[in-house]
């Protein structure tokens, strides 16, 4: 196989996992938003929990034993908007990050493969930098 078709085939593979790498920080993104916007709609639910109000009306064991699920319902709801859901879009965001790290390398690669398109482009007296430039880009796309 020759350098330049080998060159060719580096930089599709680089390409194509440039592009999955931004289609998974773009679905990462879309969660996190989806996240937000049901975080969003369950605080302003959990407004509705403790609703109607009980009042003077409503005594005796059964009224006690309805508040206190209530309260318990209200509490659970609380931590769940709170800390469950911040836990998942931190969980997204690191992992976005890690994304974003990998993106950076892979198109620092590609820059590296059309450096050494340049290189052989400008003849043989390159050929061996390219080669080595070869190998470099083998080892970033297959460890």
């Amino acid at each position: 196989m020759s350098q330049a078709s080998m060159l060719g085939d580096i930089q599709a593979a680089i390409s194509g996992s440039i592009a999955a790498i931004q289609e998974k920080i773009e679905r990462l993104e879309q969660a996190k938003r989806d996240i937000n916007a049901e975080q969003d709609q369950c605080t302003s639910e959990i407004k509705k929990i403790d609703q109607p109000a009980l009042g003077n009306s409503w005594t005796g064991s059964r009224a006690d034993s309805f508040d206190d699920s209530r309260d318990a319902a209200l509490k659970e709801m609380e931590r769940i908007v709170s800390e469950e859901y911040d836990s998942y879009i931190q969980s997204i965001e690191n992992k976005i990050a890690l994304l974003k790290i990998e993106l950076a390398a892979a198109q620092a690669a590609s820059a590296v493969a059309q450096g050494a398109e340049r290189l052989l482009d400008k003849g043989e007296e390159f050929v061996e930098d390219v080669g080595n430039t070869i190998n470099s880009l083998k080892g970033w796309l297959f460890n």
